[in-house]
């Protein structure tokens, strides 16, 4: 970014770059970026352009190669003379080794690109995953995209660039600005992005200051519309009346702003009935002047976007609920204030009373609400279990299994283990550990341990069970216990016979202790892991397997995380590919992530492999 001084600032505040324009009045309140409230057009040559200094301080260019200048200074007689100064353009400076993580706060390593190759990490980083309905893939996408860390460099765009714009399409708005802050030299699509995010966080007042003073100098679209509106921010009406007419001469096609603009700055009531592309500028000015949003373009909503709906769209109850489960869901929205919200809709005493016969009838956001309040109304142990279990059950039917039982984690907490609800404890140790709470679910298993079971479809709840602790909190005990689970749940597997759903179960859990570590007894081994697993899911392509499998190889952290990340996809280790996500979980075990390892694969284990 330029620095600006005073004469580029009246300049560019009353003409756009291409041509000389009337000069903006101002209103008596003066512009938070502290602009000078008179602005006059500077003198211009009859090309256009900005007068030269004149005096004897002017440097003569002497003659040289093309694309190289050598100038000479004036000594202070002005007579030219004294060393050649050779003048030059700087090449592009590569800021991405930037970051806002590294080895003291959770980063992946000041060499975690090491070893890496810059034309994986340039063809993969783009389709990087970053709003799944995975809490593990999320977490682990953002610590690449945040850890400060050299980078391969090569031809085309830099790898800080490729992180920014990933973060924006992972809805990363509060960690957007902080990185942009810490580049040299930001180019102006960065500028635009951090931007962004502080319109989509609502903090108006940092987005009209310093991160853009593009807008006082530059006539792309972009930067008018952000004058137009740090103008509205500023209660400058007639700024904006202004700024709208030099966008009405640059023929700019944008309704939807000019609409809200309008209604701001000239009490012209907008009228917009349809909205299907929302952008960061337009819902800040949809908050700023309080109009209602339609809601046919939720679907399209980025989940910065999502995040920025559920928190201002006030008076449009059902959009900002609908919005607030949408960014919930990938992670991008408080799940207590997600909470809250569910308590807003009223329904009727008979679906309170009677919340599966209501269902049917109901919106599947609305049916959420319900449950929830149903819940929350529920009294004695055995309430809360049901409750919270026909929730559960209604979550997994709409594939937002993980992001409910975390909701429910709170509730699940209160629920007492005793062998009356053994039943209820494959759902309630379920929801524990997908909240990370490994010490009530270790309750609910001991008090499973004192029952004797009737049937082996009991039984085999608690071998599963004792699988999903091994990886959720290792330890020796439950290392042991895992290997006779197995054990029981392969000879359980094969008593079934073929087409059982135990089997596939059994495999998964067998393949993941393996790429963790675990012991796998070897008949076992021998019996469950000779061949590809079966499942459903997309299985990645063979590139990109082969790719996983070479970079854990060689050790390189970044390209390990980016291939393994790839390889289950946009739904991540619940509907991926058993196959992907056992490689995936090897790969990160063998780089030394294996935090991350054990997180996708205890997901992958209590969406696959509970009973229901």
């Amino acid at each position: 970014m330029r620095f600006l001084n005073s004469f580029n600032i009246a300049l560019i505040a009353g003409a756009l770059a291409a041509a000389p324009c009337p000069a903006m009045a101002q209103s008596g309140q003066p512009p938070a970026s502290g602009a000078p409230k008179q602005l006059l057009p500077p003198a211009q040559t009859p090309s256009g352009s900005e007068e030269p200094a004149q005096g004897p301080a002017s440097p003569q260019t002497l003659p040289q190669a093309p694309g190289r200048e050598l100038q000479r200074l004036p000594d202070q007689a002005g007579t030219v003379g004294g060393p050649a100064i050779e003048m030059g353009t700087l090449d592009q400076v590569d800021s991405s080794a930037v970051g806002l993580l590294d080895d003291s706060n959770g980063g992946l390593g000041a060499k975690m690109w090491e070893g890496g190759s810059r034309e994986a990490i340039a063809a993969l980083m783009p389709r990087l995953p970053v709003a799944t309905r995975s809490p593990a893939v999320n977490s682990l996408a953002r610590r690449l995209l945040l850890t400060g860390a050299p980078a391969p460099q090569g031809a085309g765009r830099t790898i800080i660039q490729m992180r920014l714009e990933r973060m924006m399409a992972g809805g990363l708005i509060e960690d957007i600005p902080a990185l942009v802050a810490k580049v040299i030299a930001p180019d102006e699509r960065m500028q635009q992005l951090a931007v962004d995010a502080l319109l989509l966080a609502g903090k108006d007042g940092d987005a009209c200051g310093d991160a853009s003073l593009m807008r006082l100098e530059s006539g792309a679209p972009y930067w008018l519309k952000i004058r137009a509106y740090c103008y509205a921010v500023e209660e400058n009406y007639a700024g904006v009346s202004l700024t709208l007419d030099l966008m009405r001469q640059q023929n700019i096609d944008a309704p939807v702003f000019f609409a809200l603009a309008q209604q701001i700055a000239e009490a012209m009531p907008a009228k917009i009935t349809t909205y299907l592309d929302p952008e960061p500028l337009e819902l800040a000015l949809f908050r700023l002047s309080g109009v209602a949003m339609p809601g046919d373009g939720l679907g399209n909503a980025d989940p910065g976007d999502l995040r920025a709906i559920a928190l201002t769209q006030t008076k449009v109850p059902a959009l900002r609920l609908a919005a607030a489960e949408k960014a919930a869901e990938i992670g991008r929205f408080d799940l207590g204030d997600l909470g809250a919200l569910y308590q807003g809709p009223k329904f009727k005493t008979r679906a309170l009373d009677d919340p599966q016969k209501a269902l049917p009838s109901l919106s599947a956001t609305d049916a959420n609400a319900l449950l929830y309040q149903v819940a929350l109304k529920a009294k004695d142990n055995r309430a809360k279990a049901e409750a919270m279990l026909r929730a559960l059950d209604f979550a997994r039917s709409q594939g937002h299994y993980t992001q409910f039982a975390r909701l429910y984690a709170p509730y699940a907490i209160e629920i007492v283990p005793t062998p009356e609800l053994s039943a209820l404890a494959p759902e309630i140790v379920r929801a524990l550990l997908a909240a990370g709470r490994v010490d009530r679910a270790q309750d609910w298993y001991a008090t499973l341990q004192s029952l004797s079971f009737t049937n082996a479809r009991e039984a085999q709840v608690l071998r599963h069970i004792e699988i999903a602790l091994a990886v959720a909190s290792p330890s020796q005990v439950f290392s042991d216990r895992a290997q006779g689970a197995l054990q029981w749940l392969t000879d359980e597997a094969e008593r079934r016979g073929v087409g059982d759903p135990l089997k596939a179960q059994v495999s998964l859990e067998a393949a993941l202790l393996d790429a963790l570590g675990f012991p796998v007894p070897p008949d076992v081994r021998f019996r469950l892991l000779q061949g590809q697993l079966a499942g459903t899911g997309a299985m990645p392509a063979q590139t990109v397997m082969v790719g996983l499998q070479s970079a854990s190889q060689r050790g390189s952290v970044g390209e390990t995380v980016l291939y393994s990340l790839s390889a289950m996809g946009d739904q991540g280790p619940a509907a991926a590919h058993p196959a992907a996500v056992v490689e995936a979980v090897a790969g990160l075990k063998s780089v030394g992530l294996d935090a991350d390892a054990r997180a996708i694969a205890l997901e992958a284990l209590l969406t696959r492999s509970f009973a229901s």
